[in-house]
C-alpha cells in the first residue's frame, strides 16, 4: 500500500496528505502538480481479486503493493499517472462528445466468483448497440500484434461482461502513445477456455497473497515487459531478493493485516487451494 512519497526536492519521505499539502501551499517549489501527485498516490479499492492484478506480466510488483507499505519516488509512479488520466479522459470524451445514438458504457466494474473466489474487472469501453468492447493501453510504443496478457486480460473482461447479461460480439485494444494510437482486433476465446485460464491462475495468486511471499524475479521480467520495471517501486527488492521470497510478518502492510488476513482465513484458503 503506498504511504506517501519520497520528497523529489528533500529526498525525504512524505506522507500522502503532507505531499499534497505541501504541493498546494509552495506549488512551484516542486515540479510535480497536486493532481498529476494525487493519481500516482492513490491506492487500489477495491474488494477481493481484480483481474489486471491476477492476470499481470508483472506479478512480483502486483504482489507487493499489497503485502508491504511503501514510498514511491515521482518518477516511477508518472506512468502509471499518465494512463489513469488518458483513462478518465476517454470517459469524459465519451460522456461530452458521443450522441445518444452511440450507445457506450464506460469504466464500469463488474464482478464474477470463480472457484470460491471474487474477481472484478473494469472495463473501459463498451459499444452497446454493436457489443463492441475495447481496451485502452498506454504505452511507449505500439506493438506489432496485441501483447499476450493483455489478450488474456481483455478475454478475462468479455468472459466478466457475459456472465453479467452483456452481449459481446467483438472486442479489442487501442494502444496509445504520445503521438498516436492503433486499433487491434482480438479474438474471443471459447468460454470454457477462459474459465480454465482464470481457475489456474487466480489460486496461484492467492496462495502467494496468504503465504505473504513473492515468486522469483524472472516471472515478472520478459522481452516484453522488462522496460516497465524501469517505473517500479521495488526495483530495490528485486536486486536483493531476486529468488522466491517470504516475506517477514513484521514487513507485512496494515491492508494485508486488515484486509487480507481476515478475507482470506487460513482455513477458506487451504479448502479452496486443496
Amino acid at each position: 500500500m503506498i504511504k506517501g512519497v519520497r520528497c523529489p526536492v528533500t529526498g525525504e519521505k512524505v506522507s500522502t496528505e503532507d505531499c499534497l499539502r505541501c504541493s498546494v501551499e509552495f506549488p512551484f517549489r516542486c515540479p510535480w502538480d497536486t493532481v498529476t501527485l494525487a493519481s500516482m498516490l492513490h491506492n487500489r479499492n477495491v474488494k477481493g481479486l481484480s483481474v489486471t492484478e491476477v492476470m499481470t506480466d508483472q506479478i512480483r510488483r502486483s504482489l507487493l503493493t499489497h503485502l508491504v507499505d511503501y514510498y514511491i519516488e515521482p518518477q516511477h509512479g508518472y506512468y502509471s499517472a499518465r494512463g489513469r488520466t488518458i483513462h478518465d479522459g476517454q470517459e469524459i470524451a465519451a460522456a461530452k462528445f458521443l450522441t445518444d445514438e452511440i450507445e457506450v458504457e464506460t469504466e464500469k466494474r463488474l464482478s464474477i466468483n470463480v472457484g470460491g473466489f471474487d474477481l472484478s474487472g473494469k472495463f473501459d469501453i463498451y459499444y452497446v448497440r454493436r457489443g463492441l468492447l475495447l481496451d485502452y493501453k498506454s504505452t511507449s510504443r505500439i506493438p506489432e500484434e496485441p501483447r499476450p496478457n493483455h489478450i488474456q486480460q481483455l478475454n478475462a473482461y468479455v468472459y466478466i461482461l457475459r456472465k453479467n447479461g452483456y452481449t459481446v460480439n467483438e472486442a479489442g485494444l487501442v494502444y496509445m502513445t504520445f503521438s498516436k494510437e492503433e486499433m487491434m482486433p482480438v479474438e474471443i476465446w471459447p468460454p470454457d477456455e477462459t474459465e480454465a485460464l482464470l481457475e489456474e491462475l487466480i489460486p496461484f495468486y492467492v496462495e502467494y497473497l496468504h503465504k505473504h511471499k513473492v515468486p522469483p524475479r524472472s516471472a515478472c521480467v520478459d522481452a516484453q515487459s522488462a522496460w516497465v520495471c524501469r517505473f517500479c517501486p521495488f526495483q530495490r527488492f528485486c536486486k536483493e531478493h531476486p529468488t522466491e521470497f517470504v516475506l517477514p510478518e513484521r514487513w507485512l502492510s496494515d491492508e494485508w493485516r486488515e484486509i487480507w488476513a481476515n478475507v482470506f482465513d487460513t482455513a477458506t484458503i487451504n479448502a479452496k487451494l486443496s
